[in-house]
């Protein structure tokens, strides 16, 4: 009886990790895919395939949603639901299903440079990063060299070797100020100082601290101070209890 169970516990066990297996496709086949469709609420989203690691993205303004394959023309994005893309006559794709809702394929002319794939373009197997002084810029911020600034460069190249090999991803820019000066500033992908950057929930983090500043200088009593107060010029649609609260 034990060995019987045990058979049945591998056959299921096997059967398992087959199902969890990737469906396999090349990046020449997920090329076919790339686009401009339409999205939710009157909104387009492009796909990107990547070469760097041989998947789908959706990519929504900043943001890249990874797509794994588990069917012939079939991705699952990131909480599982199913990504079902059509076909045409001319066996093109056409559009996808999202939740039965169809989306079509809007236009074939997108582009995508190879540095959204890569923290540093041509960086090799063999990067050895070198400081370099922030160069000074019309932006008020005082530079200065890491040398003698009480910081460990040894650290910083080991975390600028581990963001270019992939250690840390889709780490955009790192900067650092050391007693009023900017000592360190790197960029990596497609972002430097000149490209805007989506806060998102990171806009929680500073409005929590303007927060904390307005009522530390008496600009607002307390926390439990409610919000509409604050903008009479602003009518409210919809307006019920708890959104007044």
């Amino acid at each position: 009886m034990r060995k019987s169970s045990l058979s049945l516990f591998v056959i299921f066990s096997c059967l398992y990790c087959f199902s969890q297996q990737r469906y396999k496709v090349s990046y020449v086949q997920l090329k076919a895919f790339e686009g401009l469709y339409e999205y939710t609420n009157h909104t387009t989203l492009k796909i990107a395939a990547s070469p760097k690691d041989t998947l789908l993205y959706a990519v929504i303004n900043e943001s890249r949603y990874k797509l794994v394959p588990s069917d012939k023309d079939q991705f699952l994005d990131m909480t599982n639901n199913k990504i079902q893309f059509y076909r045409n006559k001319s066996n093109a794709i056409a559009g996808y299903i999202l939740n039965n809702d169809t989306f079509k394929l809007v236009s074939k002319n997108v582009f995508f440079p190879k540095s959204i794939w890569y923290a540093r373009l041509n960086a090799g197997t063999n990067f050895k990063y070198v400081y370099k002084q922030p160069k000074v810029d019309k932006d008020g911020l005082v530079t200065a060299s890491i040398v003698n600034s009480g910081l460990d460069a040894s650290l910083l190249s080991v975390m600028m070797g581990k963001i270019i090999d992939g250690t840390y991803p889709n780490v955009h820019s790192v900067l650092i100020v050391k007693d009023g000066k900017l000592v360190f500033e790197e960029y990596f992908y497609e972002y430097n100082k000149d490209v805007l950057h989506e806060l998102r929930s990171a806009t929680k983090s500073f409005v929590s601290a303007l927060t904390g500043i307005a009522i530390d200088k008496k600009f607002i009593s307390g926390k439990e101070n409610t919000v509409l107060p604050y903008f009479p010029e602003y009518s409210i649609a919809n307006i019920t209890e708890p959104k007044n609260r």
